[in-house]
């Protein structure tokens, strides 16, 4: 189903290529407290990394993870054009947990107020691998078992593959990235659309955002919109200068 519904020049690679490290059995043996009931969520979140990790590319080559449930509105470059650097899409959130995480595992403290959590991170592959070779000769453990050994289960978010690949960029790599001046993204794509992400009026939808915006991410947990949250909404991002 997937591979009829992409177009040409896109691989469709299934997760069990990725995951002979990280096997739900596996994660649901090492987990308590609150992530007992997210052992599918991370799971995601390490097939993601070995999918980097684990791939053909050379180190230099660069990377898009992309979250499931964004939508790109127009053509994104992810590169700082003559200077080469990476250019970083950031959030405002701060989840402690995240942070703690990274210090347990990086030895790394938070640099910066921006996060990382986007909908979107580019990185090079050799950046990830370098990562995952830090934690692992620091711990003596493989990274998946060194992230699991160090979720206390008090939160049911404590681990995020944006903020720690993020956190090891801006640590080791600085003069490689900059964040975005123009940070041009939707998280509260719900309020627009609902559930309703097809057909002619979310085709129109998509066209009005992407004036302002390059993605917006149509969140399942958000609620959906009625008219007087859809007209707040609109107020609140088109009537702005």
């Amino acid at each position: 189903m997937f591979e009829a519904a992409t177009a040409p020049g896109w691989e469709i690679t299934g997760e069990s290529r990725f995951s002979s490290n990280c096997q739900l059995d596996m994660i649901r043996g090492k987990v308590s407290g609150a992530n007992t009931n997210r052992v599918h969520w991370l799971f995601q979140q390490f097939i993601k990394i070995n999918a980097i990790a684990e791939s053909d590319l050379d180190d230099g080559e660069l990377v898009v993870i992309w979250d499931a449930d964004t939508v790109p509105l127009r053509k994104i470059d992810f590169s700082d054009g003559p200077t080469g650097c990476i250019r970083y899409y950031h959030g405002k959130e701060h989840h402690q947990p995240y942070f703690d995480t990274i210090e347990a595992l990086c030895d790394l403290e938070r640099l910066t107020n921006l996060s990382f959590i986007a909908q979107c991170l580019p990185v090079r592959a050799g950046w990830v691998r370098e990562l995952l070779q830090d934690i692992e000769e620091r711990l003596s453990q493989s990274y998946v078992e060194a992230v699991l050994s160090r979720l206390p289960g008090k939160s049911g978010s404590e681990f995020s593959e944006y903020e720690t690949i993020g956190a090891w960029v801006l640590a080791h790599h600085r003069d490689e990235m900059v964040f975005r001046k123009k940070n041009r993204w939707l998280r509260s794509g719900s309020s627009f659309f609902g559930s309703r992400t097809f057909g002619p009026m979310a085709m129109i939808l998509f066209r009005l955002l992407a004036i302002r915006y390059d993605f917006v991410a149509i969140e399942n947990w958000r609620r959906p919109f009625d008219m007087k949250r859809l007209s707040k909404a609109a107020f609140r991002i088109f009537g702005r200068g």
